[in-house]
């Protein structure tokens, strides 16, 4: 109960959660605060008019869509003013082309495809269908913001195709110059799309834009086979990936990291060499020898060095991939035969050379070089991308050896054989099988070695009994010799007595016989052979020998009157036949018939030769005084009966 004088004051009622403000009416306690206050019940007018639900709805209280307030006191919302820092497009919004749900505008629609309502579940108001025949549908040529570097191709797509791949969807962005003029084309991968509903199946290709691209225009071709059809919504050209986040508000985490960092690892990410797919240009190899050298060390190996150049940016790769194979053949080898057998370093970007410490010297080694950069598999399936291997063929580089033999320079330091290396010069150190008994006579000096006098009775008792094998005796008086087999270079003996003796072929004077048929000469300007020795001999050695031919023959014209021949020797003494020795036989005659049969006889001798052949031949002559062909007689045939060439060659 409040105390007197209380009526219509205001008082707090700490009775009840939350409090309430309340009067005192002389009577009972009135709640008077809004808190708690219920319309219709404790909410009364400036008469005292119980409030109802709608009559305390403040309909005067407006917010414009620039968020200027009205009915409040005035004032505008701003999104700094409620704390945002941010960027207000923080999701990535439409692409380029206006209209790619509605294809309301800015788009030529082929006569193939269909331009269908969407429905339920359907991504856009309106989509491209193409039903067994082929269709296309173009945008209008767009402006490419100055600011973009790449453009995202993108699409939603469904198809009754299956997985059979018997239609798919393909597309094509075509650039041009800020004059309009066109530059270039760019062609999209194939897509299958294998779904009959759209169930959030879209595809996504990334394209640089080319230097000097201002403008773009969009294709999409969808290619059904009979029977079937093909379905494509929303078709668009994005600057960034779709449904990437950009420009995040100011301190944003992206699974605990700030988005900055984040948006800073993806740039360096799409920038570096994980994500460059262009070829790498090869390396190139001298090819004047100078590619590949050595330097052999004293502990008998060989240091090999390999060196090439590469004209690119070393920003582009990784390194270089150096092929090494060590081989005991001289036959060139190609890479890649025996893949077990080579060696692959990897060398910097910033490196031209490679060397190979401590090898084999005698070996045949062989070198060849690529550059390469590592990718991400999307970009190459194979995590890497090489240009060609580029192989050392210069001259003695295909394959190079160091050295035929290996040299050791250095101490040796251990054991050899078992014997300390400081051992092996020290001669009580050396034991086993083969050590020479001290002091003895293997390469021993009289006087130093061998002491003691020794007689000649001495020396007759101690080798009369044995065979001397091997001796060299540089200047030796012997009175009586035995040999049992003497093999003699130069000998001066001044009285030989022999009981039997045996000397080569030619060494000493024996004639040599050699006896042809009769011939029929009919011939007057060709030589016939009559016969000729079948192989050189040998008569001369170191100061030349000598040789005598002697031929006979016999000249036979009983059958024709006046005939005649030429005969004539020829000697070949190793550089071809030259003639030695000629005659005429015949009977001369002017007038009247001449028979005759005459013999031939022909010689030669020469001195300081050593080898030689021979041969004689023949052909008609005429036997006119005059020395002039007379007609009537012309090619008189005649015989050369029984040649015989006795030879005679001796040594010096």
């Amino acid at each position: 109960m409040a105390p007197a004088g209380a009526v219509g004051d205001i008082w707090v009622d700490t009775s009840v959660t939350p409090n309430e403000t309340k009067t005192w009416s002389g009577t009972a306690w009135v709640v008077s605060s809004t808190v708690g206050a219920k319309a219709g019940a404790n909410l009364v007018d400036s008469s005292g008019a119980s409030l109802s639900d709608s009559a305390i709805k403040n309909t005067a209280i407006s917010i414009a869509s620039n968020g200027t307030l009205s009915g409040a006191g005035g004032g505008q919302v701003t999104i700094g003013g409620l704390g945002y820092t941010g960027d207000l497009n923080a999701t990535s919004g439409g692409g380029l082309i206006p209209n790619s749900s509605s294809f309301s505008s800015g788009w030529t629609i082929g006569s193939n495809v269909v331009l269908t309502t969407g429905g339920p579940g359907d991504p856009a108001p309106k989509y491209l269908r193409s039903t067994s025949v082929a269709g296309t549908a173009n945008s209008a040529i767009i402006d490419i913001p100055a600011s973009a570097t790449k453009l995202w191709f993108y699409y939603q797509a469904r198809s009754n195709l299956g997985t059979t791949a018997s239609g798919f969807i393909t597309g094509n962005i075509y650039y041009y110059r800020a004059d309009g003029t066109y530059l270039s084309a760019v062609t999209v991968n194939t897509n299958y799309p294998n779904t009959t509903t759209w169930n959030g199946t879209y595809f996504i290709q990334e394209f640089t834009i080319p230097t000097g691209a201002a403008k773009f225009q969009m294709y999409v071709s969808l290619q059904p086979t009979s029977g079937n059809w093909v379905d494509v919504a929303l078709p668009n050209i994005f600057t960034i990936e779709p449904g990437a986040t950009v420009g995040a508000p100011s301190g944003t985490l992206v699974a605990g990291v700030s988005a900055s960092t984040v948006a800073t690892a993806a740039t360096n990410f799409n920038n570096s060499n994980d994500r460059n797919a262009t070829a790498i240009t090869a390396p190139t190899v001298p090819t004047d020898g100078t590619a590949v050298d050595h330097t052999l060390q004293s502990n008998g190996t060989a240091d090999i060095s390999f060196e090439w150049a590469w004209s690119g940016n070393e920003g582009d790769i990784d390194g270089f991939l150096v092929f090494v194979t060590q081989n005991s053949s001289s036959s060139s080898y190609t890479f890649g035969t025996t893949p077990a057998n080579e060696t692959v370093y990897t060398v910097p970007a910033s490196k031209r050379a490679l060397i190979l410490y401590g090898v084999a010297p005698e070996k045949y080694y062989s070198f060849a070089v690529q550059a390469y950069r590592s990718v991400d598999k999307d970009i190459n399936a194979a995590g890497v991308i090489k240009s060609t291997l580029v192989k050392a063929t210069g001259t003695g580089e295909n394959p190079y050896q160091p050295s035929t033999s290996v040299a050791f320079a250095g101490n040796v330091t251990g054991t050899v054989n078992n014997i300390a290396a400081t051992n092996v010069n020290v001669w009580t150190a050396i034991t086993g099988a083969g050590k020479p008994a001290d002091n003895a006579t293997n390469g021993a000096t009289i006087g130093t070695n061998l002491t003691g006098t020794f007689t000649e009775a001495e020396f007759i008792n101690r080798f009369n009994t044995n065979i001397i094998s091997g001796t060299y005796l540089k200047d030796a008086t012997i009175g009586t010799a035995k040999i049992a087999n003497a093999a003699i270079t130069t000998a001066k003996i001044q009285d030989l007595s022999v009981d039997t003796i045996k000397i080569a072929g030619n060494a000493v004077t024996i004639p040599l016989v050699y006896t042809g048929s009769t011939l029929y000469i009919t011939s007057k300007t060709a030589y016939t052979t009559v016969l000729e020795m079948p192989t050189s001999i040998t008569v001369g050695d170191a100061n030349g020998g000598g040789a005598i031919l002697v031929y006979y023959a016999e000249f036979d014209g009983r059958l024709l009157q006046d005939s005649a021949q030429i005969v004539r020797l020829q000697i070949d003494t190793g550089s071809g036949y030259s003639v030695v020795a000629t005659q005429f036989v015949g009977a001369p005659t002017n007038n009247g018939q001449t028979y005759a049969c005459i013999p031939v006889t022909l010689s030669y001798s020469s001195s300081n030769i050593s080898t030689f052949r021979a041969k004689v031949e023949v052909k008609l002559w005429n036997p006119g005084v005059d020395g002039t062909w007379y007609s009537v007689y012309d090619g008189r045939a005649s015989y050369h009966n029984n040649p015989k060439l006795v030879v005679m060659g001796a040594k010096r």
